[in-house]
């Protein structure tokens, strides 16, 4: 029975997926069950350590806000140091996360460690970045700090359980505005409920193809957590694997 079930949901996502116009032989996703870590939908091509690009941020916001006890700065992005050329304006840490600011985690990352970074990311079940990253890899920005998507589901699942410790509070706020207004938006205009989303773009892991990979996460419901996703689009963006993410999890919510 279980095995059929995660055979409809398999189908039923790709399906959504064609609906919308996305190739299923570009999409790659992993759907598992918040509360028992079971996967219930998977379509991977090539399932080993590859950089998740800016899914590494809050990994960062958790190291840096231990470190200085939950005071985060507010920094004026420009564009200058920005995937957005006109710039992101004054940005504290929830809108930092919600609009994936590269100039505020070029800020944080050099005032944390490898080793400060790690201790975050590990004991939420992702692998620590390599001793001695630069700072650049610690937020995505360098392909250095790999990881798996099962890995990815883990941590992000394990980040929404320990939402009342107050690193995880701020963080999740800022990944609960990413899916409402930020990078992530695709899942409210699609979803009824809020969600907790990260999005991020990355090389991409065919060598033959020029541009990156979109990657995108999720938890949702946020407020009482039913599924995680993960997914890679491949030659697109994060924002085009947040769209990817909300059709599957309606597809899959609406059975």
């Amino acid at each position: 029975m279980a095995f059929l079930l995660f055979l409809l949901s398999a189908i039923w996502a790709d399906a959504a997926l064609e609906r919308v116009g996305l190739a299923v032989d570009t999409v790659d996703y992993i759907v598992s069950e918040f509360s028992t870590n079971e996967v219930i939908a998977e379509s991977w091509s090539d399932p080993q350590s590859a950089s998740p690009g800016s899914l590494l941020k809050p990994f960062v916001a958790l190291a840096y806000g231990r470190k200085q006890g939950l005071i985060f700065p507010v920094v004026e992005c420009t564009g200058e140091t920005c995937w957005l050329p006109t710039g992101h304006g004054r940005v504290g840490i929830e809108r930092a996360l919600s609009h994936s600011c590269n100039t505020y985690f070029r800020l944080l990352s050099q005032n944390v460690s490898a080793e400060e970074v790690g201790f975050e990311s590990s004991r939420l079940g992702l692998q620590a970045p390599p001793p001695n990253s630069p700072t650049n890899a610690l937020w995505g920005l360098l392909a250095d700090w790999v990881s798996t998507p099962q890995e990815i589901l883990r941590a992000f699942s394990e980040l929404t359980r320990r939402r009342n410790e107050f690193e995880s509070a701020v963080v999740l706020q800022g990944l609960r505005e990413a899916a409402r207004s930020g990078t992530a938006s695709a899942l409210s205009s699609r979803l009824p409920q809020d969600a907790f989303a990260k999005t991020g773009t990355a090389v991409c892991a065919h060598p033959t193809r020029a541009d990156g990979d979109g990657f995108a996460v999720a938890v949702y419901p946020a407020d009482s957590p039913r599924y995680v996703i993960t997914v890679r689009v491949h030659n697109q963006t994060g924002r085009v694997a947040a769209g990817a993410a909300a059709v599957i999890l309606e597809a899959l919510t609406g059975r």
